[in-house]
């Protein structure tokens, strides 16, 4: 035994858990202590043999001698509704690979569970498309570290284009399409399964690559009760610390090997990972940007596009507090009803709405401070949260009526804290509640940005209600009127909030 070794076992716990497969267990066993240096003795050891079972209680007084090699041997008789093909795929989804010896046999198969974290095997992350590398012209990068308590493997897809990597399957496409669905990565403790929740990692790899993880020690570790998550701990925190770390290093290690370390290719492989619905921007982000700053701020780039018209600047996130002046960017998607009764509803994402948003502030060129305009992503939304102050602004639009635009000031971006919030919810709608200063057109006190943020008008009487209501602990009440506030913006009043629009 490994010195320091902390278990997470309990006494008697794992072997209950033959009861949810088996009817009976059979137990032969013989202790090797009285054969040490004996190994003829301990080939043909004095041992016990019984069995246990849930339909038949017993009181174990005394066991019949057998003999047997030292170890212990327990069969199973299967419960009649079990199916051993079925366990079998169960238990090698379940084993990544063990300190302790481990064979897996079915009839004429016959697997040997690796010792350490194995390199993802090319089934992995692309199944039966093996012609899709041929096809496409995609490569592979296959890495593998370990840091203090984790070992992990990686692999990742990619194609090369004029001497740079890329995450593109063709100008409109990512290679998600060529490769095929999400693909769900395989963490564990001392190799059995243990699912975490990944966080603050720089690009969506579940997109376009996978990896294997392995926690050497359990200490501090604890499962849910239906064992498909752990339970939030220092030690499952430090887990994922350490798996984030990792996947990080080895993104490095991609990056400099495909000759893409500067920030334009960092920046265009982060925004290629997130196509075909990775780039969620819509949230609230917390402290994201403070993680990205202090943790992996070459790998975070923000990209800038001046409204003076020239080329986008790419600004690392340790390096945003040497910028000045106002960022817009539209992430609440316009929509307008036309004559005929149908909705026509305007791109805000890629190349497009950034277009679209250049033309509505082509006013502002002259402007004493500088402007700069942005996409539609994550990083947008990660300054508006870090800028206390961040509002809307409203400019006029054919056919729209008023573009609603995001706005920040780059001064107040403070990257060491997130921004003050309201409240974050859950019920009926779930999001987070910002109290900004802006005026709407329609004079309405609220206004949506996408479907999990919305902003009140903190001077209105809707704003103290809300207040109110955050202040007495009551969210799911929150909840309820955030969702009434959706049927006001479709034209459906409900009485809840009728009453909350005086100024209206």
């Amino acid at each position: 035994m490994t010195t320091g070794y902390a278990p997470i076992a309990r006494f008697g716990v794992g072997f209950w858990s033959v009861f949810t497969l088996a009817e009976t267990a059979y137990v032969e066993t013989a202790s090797f202590e009285p054969y040490r240096g004996d190994p003829n003795g301990a080939a043909e050891a004095r041992g016990t043999a019984f069995d246990v079972s849930l339909d038949e209680l017993k009181e174990y007084t005394s066991s019949p001698p057998v003999t047997r090699p030292c170890g212990t041997k327990v069969r199973l008789k299967l419960r009649d509704d079990i199916a051993i093909d079925e366990t079998f795929t169960s238990a090698r989804a379940q084993i990544l690979c063990s300190d302790v010896p481990v064979t897996l046999r079915l009839d004429e198969e016959r697997v040997t569970v690796p010792i350490a974290v194995p390199d993802v095997p090319l089934e992995a992350l692309l199944g039966s498309r093996h012609r899709a590398l041929e096809e496409h012209g995609i490569k592979l990068f296959e890495w593998r570290n370990s840091f203090d308590n984790t070992e992990l493997s990686l692999l990742l897809a990619y194609r090369m284009e004029n001497g740079r990597p890329t995450f593109l399957l063709n100008p409109t496409s990512s290679l998600m399409n060529a490769i095929g669905h999400l693909h769900h990565s395989r963490t564990t403790v001392c190799g059995f399964s243990a699912p975490i929740r990944e966080r603050h990692i720089c690009f969506d790899l579940r997109r376009v690559g996978i990896y294997f993880a392995n926690r050497l020690m359990p200490q501090g570790i604890s499962y849910s009760l239906d064992r498909n998550q752990l339970v939030e701990s220092a030690s499952s925190e430090e887990f994922s610390g350490e798996v984030t770390r990792l996947i990080h290093d080895g993104y490095r290690a991609f990056l400099d090997e495909t000759n893409g370390l500067d920030l334009a290719a960092v920046a265009a492989l982060r925004q290629q990972a997130a196509m075909h619905g990775g780039n969620v921007f819509d949230v609230y982000t917390g402290n994201e940007l403070q993680i990205a700053r202090e943790r992996f701020p070459d790998l975070m780039p923000f990209k800038f596009y001046p409204l003076s018209g020239e080329g986008p600047l790419h600004v690392r996130a340790d390096e945003l507090h040497a910028l000045k002046g106002k960022v817009f960017f539209m992430q609440q998607r316009p929509s307008a009803k036309v004559p005929d009764g149908r909705f026509i509803s305007l791109e805000n994402e890629g190349e497009a709405g950034l277009s679209f948003i250049k033309d509505m502030l082509a006013g502002l060129s002259g402007a004493v401070e500088p402007i700069h305009v942005m996409e539609a992503d994550r990083s947008a939304s990660m300054l508006f949260d870090a800028d206390p102050e961040s509002s809307v602004l409203y400019v006029p639009a054919p056919q729209f009526g008023h573009l609603c635009l995001q706005m920040v000031q780059l001064e107040r971006v403070d990257v060491h804290q997130p921004g003050k919030v309201l409240a974050e919810v859950r019920g009926r709608w779930t999001g987070t509640l910002y109290l900004r200063d802006f005026q709407s057109p329609k004079g309405k006190p609220y206004v949506f940005l996408g479907r999990h943020r919305v902003l009140i008008n903190r001077s209105s009487v809707l704003a103290t209600h809300f207040q109110d209501l955050a202040g007495s602990g009551r969210r799911v009440r929150l909840a309820d009127l955030v969702a009434d506030l959706l049927e006001d913006e479709q034209g459906y009043t409900p009485p809840s909030v009728a009453d909350l629009f005086p100024e209206h």
